[in-house]
């Protein structure tokens, strides 16, 4: 069973960890990823809608901003994998005061 995935972001939204099964997810080795931009690596579309989705973009910050803690999508793997998956954006500010992210996410299946 898969744990949780982790990708945590500095202030520029650039990423500072990504844990294993975050990688398997998204289909980028901890190495590759470390670095690249969050939008490089977390390749979202809605799952109703099929509309792209931009992490940190301003209509996904108001959503998790208004209470909404899940956001429920359909994650693009870099190889062409497609997986449902439940996510929640957290911010974390570090000791300078800067804002950073924590996303969580996992991938959900049918019953």
């Amino acid at each position: 069973m898969m744990s949780e995935a982790v990708i945590a972001t500095d202030h520029s939204n650039t990423i500072a960890f990504i844990n294993q099964a975050a990688a398997e997810l998204t289909q980028w080795y901890p190495k590759q990823a470390v670095g690249r931009h969050i939008i490089d690596i977390l390749a979202l579309v809605d799952s109703s809608s099929g509309n792209p989705i931009t992490i940190f973009a301003d209509d996904v910050v108001d959503i998790m901003r208004k209470g909404v803690t899940t956001l429920n999508a359909i994650l693009l793997g870099r190889f062409g994998s497609r997986r449902p998956i439940e996510l929640r954006i957290v911010s974390d500010r570090n000791i300078n005061g800067r804002v950073g992210a924590v996303l969580v996410f996992r991938e959900v299946t049918k019953p």
